[in-house]
């Protein structure tokens, strides 16, 4: 029978068996003593605060309004940022299409916004959101792109002022025709003549049909006007359709010029004004 001064023999047995033999024979008995003396030499309270568990974290979910305001409000800056970037392309689209035809040192452009729209048949108009304060002048060009819509007129006040469009009954001008394969006749290219407008969107030439022959539809028809210089280069229309013509059907073809973008309906446009400096 085991009792408490036999006991405590065996333990001093076997701490004198493990003081004689090598610690690597000894280390599964002496390691946990080793450790229990360790901790005891640590304060209580440095012992409590490691061995109790965390505390769980509470936290509350609340209502979502908030996230669904911040979605709604990064949506609207996104559209936001798109539309400005889809007016910045196109205003950069309009710089490259204007510059192959005038040299930007000669001119100024001036982007205006179209405030309103009267598509009138006698006379068709769009008021701009510019005026003598920025620059603009009777009879300056007014263009989208490298298509010509229009010119100034004499109505101009600070910030507004009247363009009168191409598709006015009675304008005419004076153009150049070059097909845009370049040249299949071998001489006498380009073809200037006077474009009419019909009054109904479009514009129409009479010429001798030994000339048309060499036309057809979708040739390029830019002004070239010594009266409206400003506008010499842009383009008018395309060559929508070669034509008897109705009085002189056996000498001359009646060629119908078509815009190539709607007259009047544009949001943005650019004006062509002499430079000040």
């Amino acid at each position: 029978m085991f009792t408490s001064r036999r006991i405590l023999l065996l333990v001093a047995f076997l701490l004198l068996l493990c003081a004689l033999l090598n610690p690597r024979y000894t280390r599964w008995l002496t390691r946990p003593m080793a450790s229990v003396v360790e901790t005891l030499q640590y304060p209580a309270w440095f012992v409590a605060s490691n061995v109790k568990t965390d505390p769980g974290s509470r936290f509350s979910i609340g209502s979502t309004e908030p996230l669904a305001e911040q979605l709604e409000a990064e949506r609207t800056w996104n559209d936001q940022l798109w539309q400005e970037n889809k007016r910045l392309r196109q205003q950069l689209d309009a710089f490259d299409a204007i510059k192959e035809i005038r040299d930007i040192d000669q001119i100024r452009m001036v982007e205006a916004r179209v405030g309103r729209f009267t598509d009138d048949p006698i006379n068709p108009t769009i008021k701009i959101l510019r005026g003598y304060m920025q620059g603009l002048k009777p009879d300056d060009a007014v263009v989208y792109q490298s298509n010509l819509l229009g010119f100034v007129t004499d109505e101009i006040g600070p910030i507004t002022a009247t363009v009168t469009l191409i598709s006015k009954p009675g304008f005419e001008v004076e153009v150049n025709i070059m097909p845009p394969q370049g040249i299949r006749s071998g001489e006498g290219w380009p073809v200037t003549d006077r474009a009419k407008s019909n009054g109904k969107g479009g514009f129409t030439c009479d010429l001798d049909d030994s000339i048309t022959r060499y036309l057809q539809k979708g040739d390029l028809v830019r002004v070239s006007d010594t009266l409206r210089d400003s506008a010499n280069g842009f383009v008018l229309g395309t060559i929508e359709s070669i034509e008897d013509h109705p009085d002189r059907p056996l000498q001359l073809d009646r060629v119908l010029i078509l815009p190539r973008t709607p007259i009047g309906p544009q949001r943005m446009v650019t004006v062509l004004t002499e430079r000040n400096d």
